[in-house]
Protein backbone atom coordinates (compact mmCIF):
# COMPACT_ATOMS: atom_id res chain seq x y z
CA UNK A 1 0.00 0.00 0.00
CA UNK A 2 1.25 3.47 -0.81
CA UNK A 3 1.19 6.50 1.45
CA UNK A 4 -2.37 7.38 2.39
CA UNK A 5 -2.97 10.83 0.92
CA UNK A 6 -6.24 10.76 -1.04
CA UNK A 7 -9.34 12.71 -0.08
CA UNK A 8 -12.68 11.31 -1.20
CA UNK A 9 -15.86 13.26 -1.99
CA UNK A 10 -18.29 13.67 0.90
CA UNK A 11 -22.01 13.44 0.34
CA UNK A 12 -24.06 15.40 2.90
CA UNK A 13 -26.51 13.36 4.99
CA UNK A 14 -29.60 15.16 3.69
CA UNK A 15 -28.56 14.36 0.11
CA UNK A 16 -27.86 10.73 1.05
CA UNK A 17 -31.31 10.41 2.59
CA UNK A 18 -32.90 11.99 -0.47
CA UNK A 19 -31.14 9.49 -2.76
CA UNK A 20 -32.28 6.58 -0.59
CA UNK A 21 -35.89 7.79 -0.73
CA UNK A 22 -35.77 8.38 -4.50
CA UNK A 23 -34.40 4.90 -5.14
CA UNK A 24 -36.82 2.91 -3.02
CA UNK A 25 -38.09 -0.02 -5.08
CA UNK A 26 -35.49 0.39 -7.85
CA UNK A 27 -33.93 -2.92 -8.89
CA UNK A 28 -30.21 -3.69 -8.81
CA UNK A 29 -29.73 -3.36 -12.58
CA UNK A 30 -31.27 0.11 -12.61
CA UNK A 31 -29.28 1.13 -9.54
CA UNK A 32 -26.05 0.08 -11.25
CA UNK A 33 -26.97 2.31 -14.20
CA UNK A 34 -27.24 5.27 -11.80
CA UNK A 35 -23.61 4.89 -10.69
CA UNK A 36 -21.26 7.82 -11.19
CA UNK A 37 -17.80 8.95 -10.15
CA UNK A 38 -19.12 12.34 -9.08
CA UNK A 39 -22.14 14.12 -7.66
CA UNK A 40 -22.89 17.86 -7.72
CA UNK A 41 -23.39 17.93 -3.93
CA UNK A 42 -20.23 15.98 -3.06
CA UNK A 43 -16.92 17.68 -2.31
CA UNK A 44 -13.70 16.43 -0.71
CA UNK A 45 -12.25 18.07 2.38
CA UNK A 46 -10.38 21.25 1.51
CA UNK A 47 -7.23 20.18 3.38
CA UNK A 48 -5.29 17.13 4.43
CA UNK A 49 -4.38 15.46 1.16
CA UNK A 50 -5.12 15.38 -2.55
CA UNK A 51 -8.62 15.00 -4.02
CA UNK A 52 -9.09 11.57 -5.55
CA UNK A 53 -9.51 11.68 -9.31
CA UNK A 54 -12.18 10.06 -11.47
CA UNK A 55 -9.81 7.34 -12.73
CA UNK A 56 -9.06 6.21 -9.17
CA UNK A 57 -12.77 6.33 -8.32
CA UNK A 58 -13.51 4.18 -11.37
CA UNK A 59 -10.83 1.71 -10.21
CA UNK A 60 -12.40 1.52 -6.74
CA UNK A 61 -15.82 1.06 -8.35
CA UNK A 62 -14.60 -1.76 -10.60
CA UNK A 63 -12.84 -3.47 -7.70
CA UNK A 64 -15.91 -3.42 -5.42
CA UNK A 65 -18.02 -4.76 -8.26
CA UNK A 66 -15.51 -7.53 -9.00
CA UNK A 67 -15.60 -8.66 -5.35
CA UNK A 68 -19.41 -8.62 -5.41
CA UNK A 69 -19.52 -10.63 -8.65
CA UNK A 70 -17.19 -13.25 -7.17
CA UNK A 71 -19.60 -13.45 -4.21
CA UNK A 72 -22.51 -14.05 -6.59
CA UNK A 73 -23.88 -10.61 -7.47
CA UNK A 74 -26.67 -10.08 -8.49
CA UNK A 75 -27.95 -13.31 -6.90
CA UNK A 76 -28.67 -13.25 -3.19
CA UNK A 77 -25.66 -14.05 -1.07
CA UNK A 78 -25.73 -17.75 -0.38
CA UNK A 79 -23.90 -19.09 2.62
CA UNK A 80 -21.68 -16.67 4.46
CA UNK A 81 -21.78 -12.93 3.82
CA UNK A 82 -18.03 -13.07 4.44
CA UNK A 83 -17.68 -14.10 0.79
CA UNK A 84 -18.19 -10.40 0.13
CA UNK A 85 -17.28 -8.58 3.34
CA UNK A 86 -13.74 -9.80 3.96
CA UNK A 87 -12.45 -9.48 0.39
CA UNK A 88 -14.21 -6.14 -0.03
CA UNK A 89 -12.57 -4.72 3.08
CA UNK A 90 -9.14 -5.97 2.04
CA UNK A 91 -9.59 -4.57 -1.46
CA UNK A 92 -10.73 -1.17 -0.20
CA UNK A 93 -7.91 -0.96 2.34
CA UNK A 94 -5.30 -1.78 -0.29
CA UNK A 95 -6.72 0.34 -3.08
CA UNK A 96 -8.26 3.49 -1.66
CA UNK A 97 -5.15 5.20 -0.23
CA UNK A 98 -7.54 7.21 1.92
CA UNK A 99 -6.48 9.70 4.57
CA UNK A 100 -7.46 8.08 7.90
CA UNK A 101 -9.39 11.18 8.97
CA UNK A 102 -11.39 10.90 5.75
CA UNK A 103 -12.17 7.26 6.49
CA UNK A 104 -13.89 8.48 9.68
CA UNK A 105 -16.21 10.79 7.72
CA UNK A 106 -19.80 9.70 7.18
CA UNK A 107 -20.09 11.60 3.89
CA UNK A 108 -17.22 9.68 2.27
CA UNK A 109 -18.94 6.33 2.77
CA UNK A 110 -22.32 7.77 1.78
CA UNK A 111 -20.74 8.92 -1.49
CA UNK A 112 -19.13 5.54 -2.17
CA UNK A 113 -22.28 3.59 -1.30
CA UNK A 114 -24.93 5.79 -2.92
CA UNK A 115 -23.08 7.33 -5.87
CA UNK A 116 -20.12 5.13 -6.83
CA UNK A 117 -21.72 1.67 -6.35
CA UNK A 118 -25.41 2.23 -5.58
CA UNK A 119 -26.31 -1.38 -6.33
CA UNK A 120 -24.02 -2.94 -3.70
CA UNK A 121 -25.75 -1.81 -0.49
CA UNK A 122 -29.22 -3.04 -1.52
CA UNK A 123 -27.71 -6.30 -2.77
CA UNK A 124 -25.75 -6.96 0.44
CA UNK A 125 -28.56 -5.73 2.70
CA UNK A 126 -31.84 -6.21 0.77
CA UNK A 127 -33.93 -4.68 3.59
CA UNK A 128 -32.44 -1.29 2.57
CA UNK A 129 -31.83 -0.15 6.11
CA UNK A 130 -30.66 3.46 6.07
CA UNK A 131 -27.87 2.61 8.53
CA UNK A 132 -26.30 0.36 5.86
CA UNK A 133 -26.47 3.00 3.11
CA UNK A 134 -25.69 6.27 4.90
CA UNK A 135 -22.00 6.41 5.85
CA UNK A 136 -22.35 5.79 9.57
CA UNK A 137 -20.38 2.96 11.26
CA UNK A 138 -22.68 0.14 10.06
CA UNK A 139 -22.44 1.26 6.41
CA UNK A 140 -22.01 -1.64 3.99
CA UNK A 141 -18.55 -0.48 2.82
CA UNK A 142 -17.28 1.49 5.80
CA UNK A 143 -17.45 -1.43 8.21
CA UNK A 144 -15.54 -3.72 5.82
CA UNK A 145 -12.74 -1.13 5.39
CA UNK A 146 -12.44 -0.58 9.15
CA UNK A 147 -12.40 -4.30 9.90
CA UNK A 148 -9.60 -4.78 7.38
CA UNK A 149 -7.77 -1.74 8.76
CA UNK A 150 -7.75 -3.06 12.33
CA UNK A 151 -6.96 -6.62 11.21
CA UNK A 152 -10.39 -8.08 11.86
CA UNK A 153 -11.37 -8.61 8.27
Amino acid sequence: MTTETLLYPRLPRHVARRLIAEREGVDLVELRELAATGHPDAEPSATGGHPVGPLKLAQVQESIRAVAERAGFPRNLSGSAQAFDRPCGSTLLELMEIVPADAAEEGVWSFLTLVLVPEIGPWRFPALAEERLVGRPRNVLRRTWWRACVGDG
